[in-house]
């Protein structure tokens, strides 16, 4: 299994967990279909997890590593608290508004629905400015 040496930091730092996948794919010559059934999980979310629009499940990272014969977790663990942290605002802002489209297309929602729920969103950021970190 390929690591992602500690000390590494430049890996760590300029790649995504998606960009390590996708570059793991591709040596391995597989499509995000054929990545999806080996990993039983839809080509989509493969789609979405190398965007790094979703925080997939433990359990799927752990078959993304095994199908790709790549270490993901700690790539992914430590791209979160990345994320969590603030220091990749942008990152995590994008991750947000994939999860947001997402929900927006499974609960149906109309565009005054969607207006509605960001101008509230955006109220309440302005409020608490300091809690959101923007």
């Amino acid at each position: 299994m390929e690591k992602f040496e500690k000390n590494n930091d430049a890996i760590r730092k300029e790649h995504t967990p998606g960009e390590i996948i996708i570059a793991a794919r591709k040596k391995k010559r597989m499509s995000q279909e054929q990545l999806s059934l080996e990993c039983d999980v839809s080509a989509i979310q493969i789609g979405r997890i190398e965007r790094n629009c979703v925080r997939p499940k433990i359990e799927t990272i752990k078959k993304l590593e095994e199908t790709l014969d790549v270490q993901l977790l700690t790539v992914f663990l430590e791209y979160w608290q990345l994320l969590d942290s603030g220091e990749k605002k942008l990152d995590r802002v994008k991750l947000l508004f994939c999860s947001f489209e997402y929900e927006i297309s499974e609960l149906g929602l109309n565009a005054e629905e969607v207006e509605f729920v960001l101008q509230n969103a955006l109220s309440a950021a302005k409020r608490k400015k300091n809690k959101c970190g923007f």
